[in-house]
């Protein structure tokens, strides 16, 4: 019993992740502009690109924490999937199904939960080539 209790204390400590810390980013703002249809994302596009080594490697839902839930998400092989944010108003704002060419940024996860890969483009996962 006593090493189930150990062994439990053990995986929570490990569980628990630091919030990302980017400094003048406004996680509240961020989360609070989905679609980037008030067009509040915009400011934080250079501190985004300029950041972007510190998104590398970080769970899902660390990527929750900081910039809340995506715009929408991409499936990929292998359980890998892909989250977009938009950083600008567009099309998207009247539908998510919009066209559209809005630039975005691109999280893409590896088969385990973690970012792999960051990516800004216009026009969301659309626009990238397979």
């Amino acid at each position: 019993m006593k090493k189930i209790v150990i062994l439990t204390l053990i995986v929570s400590a490990c569980s628990y992740s630091k919030p990302l810390q980017i400094p003048g980013f406004k996680e509240s703002v961020f989360s609070s502009d989905r679609g980037s249809c008030k067009n509040q994302r915009a400011a934080m596009r250079d501190l985004l690109f300029k950041n972007k080594d510190l998104i590398l490697g970080i769970s899902e839902n660390e990527v929750f924490k900081t910039f809340g839930r995506y715009d929408y998400q991409g499936l990929g092989r292998k359980n890998e999937k892909s989250f977009v944010y938009f950083l600008e108003k567009g099309p998207q704002c009247d539908n998510i199904q919009n066209p559209t060419q809005a630039e975005a940024m691109i999280l893409h996860f590896n088969s385990i939960g973690l970012v792999k890969e960051v990516v800004f483009n216009h026009g969301g996962l659309a626009s990238e080539k397979p």
